[in-house]
């Protein structure tokens, strides 16, 4: 995949790392200090990740978008999520991981329709995925996993994400697995169990 991936979007070399540690912390730093998305083997102090438990040290490709990452034409640009990573044996079989976070500091804010969430990071998930169908990274029929997360809330929340409401329009978890081919969770953890298997945690 990370080929494929390279061949459409030449310009993620730069932001392209691989990683292997028992414990990965996924931090977006654009709030904190315009800084970007990075992926760690070790936690920070001042800010709160999405955490991946990572036993096996599986080692993983990580693909952090910068601004503009998804490029359609040469002024137009895809929404996309915050971040991808996949095994770096990946190819048809190998999970593929798309994270989407927003730093809200409360399920007040969280909730608040004047921020559209969580229906704009579902909706980030779904184009960035299909953007990767779009230019053949992943086939039309390949499941993928997704998170949309909220590092500061510490409480469950999937049960008050799912399923989304907007414009009258109702979609739960189900839907989005049917019509997306996106298995898709609210949380702020995941596990890998190998090159083939992922837990969304919720």
């Amino acid at each position: 995949m990370k080929n494929r991936l390279l061949a459409q979007l030449p310009q993620h070399k730069t932001c392209l790392c691989s990683i292997y540690n028992p414990h990965l912390y996924i931090v977006d730093w654009k709030d904190y200090n315009k800084g970007a998305v990075e992926i760690s083997g070790a936690q920070r102090n001042v800010i709160n990740a999405v955490h991946i438990l990572n036993e096996n040290n599986v080692k993983v490709f990580f693909d952090a978008f910068p601004k503009n990452a998804l490029p359609i034409t040469k002024k137009k640009r895809s929404r996309q999520c915050e971040c991808v990573v996949f095994p770096i044996t990946c190819d048809q079989d190998e999970w593929i991981l798309f994270i989407e976070t927003k730093y809200a500091n409360s399920i007040h804010a969280a909730k608040n329709p004047d921020s559209d969430y969580p229906y704009c990071m579902v909706r980030q998930i779904k184009e960035t995925v299909s953007y990767f169908r779009m230019k053949g990274i992943i086939s039309e029929n390949k499941i993928v996993h997704a998170i949309i997360a909220f590092p500061n809330l510490m409480e469950g929340f999937n049960s008050w994400v799912f399923p989304i409401k907007h414009d009258g329009i109702e979609e739960s978890i189900l839907d989005i697995r049917i019509n997306d081919k996106i298995i898709i969770r609210a949380t702020n953890h995941a596990q890998i169990v190998d090159d083939t298997n992922i837990l969304l945690l919720s």
